[in-house]
């Protein structure tokens, strides 16, 4: 079998299916573009692994998700209640985690390079301690991307322009800054 050619990603976009449309898209692009900004990089670079093919129930997870999780610096998980129901974002939530608690130093903190934003309304309360660690709130709790996720922000993007593009400019640069503050070695082997 080939070996993949390792693309170190600056963020690992992890959703569910059930939450996949236009808006999905849409934040992912945005996202993109405000971290190639930040790196000085032109419109065609990679800097968010995104996959968007159907995995069947029972089905192997492609190499390629693998590798993107294996060398991305950052992951982001679309928080919503059909990504904490799902096998396959657990999956990706777990081998993400196990880097980081392999890079954390003998007896630290386990880097934050583990992002959970609100997508949809999700109760947080009910979700284990180490979900609710990884909990982004931009400013304000009482803000409508917190209170009701990042998805009512872009259906509603009339009324919430700057507070979404003030959470795509918050969410980048704390993308680049975890990435250059905590560099995360793959694991080996998987």
């Amino acid at each position: 079998m080939a070996r993949l050619a390792r693309v170190a990603y600056e963020f690992f976009f992890s959703y569910t299916r059930a939450n996949n449309d236009a808006y999905l898209k849409r934040f992912f692009d945005d996202l993109s573009q405000e971290v190639r900004h930040r790196r000085g990089l032109g419109a065609e670079a990679a800097v968010g692994f995104f996959d968007q093919r159907s995995i069947e129930l029972g089905e192997e997870w492609d190499a390629a998700i693998v590798e993107a999780l294996n060398t991305s610096k950052v992951m982001l998980a679309l928080a919503s209640p059909a990504y904490f129901k799902s096998e396959y974002c657990g999956r990706e939530w777990a081998l993400f985690r196990r880097r980081c608690r392999v890079a954390a130093p003998p007896g630290g903190k386990t880097p934050p390079l583990l992002k959970t934003v609100l997508w949809y309304e999700t109760p947080i309360d009910p979700l284990p301690a180490e979900v609710k660690a990884t909990q982004m709130l931009f400013g304000d709790p009482a803000a409508p991307a917190n209170r009701k996720g990042v998805y009512y922000l872009l259906k509603r993007h009339a009324d919430h322009a700057s507070a979404y593009a003030d959470l795509i400019d918050a969410l980048a640069q704390q993308i680049v800054e975890a990435a250059d503050a905590h560099p995360l070695p793959p694991l080996a082997p998987l």
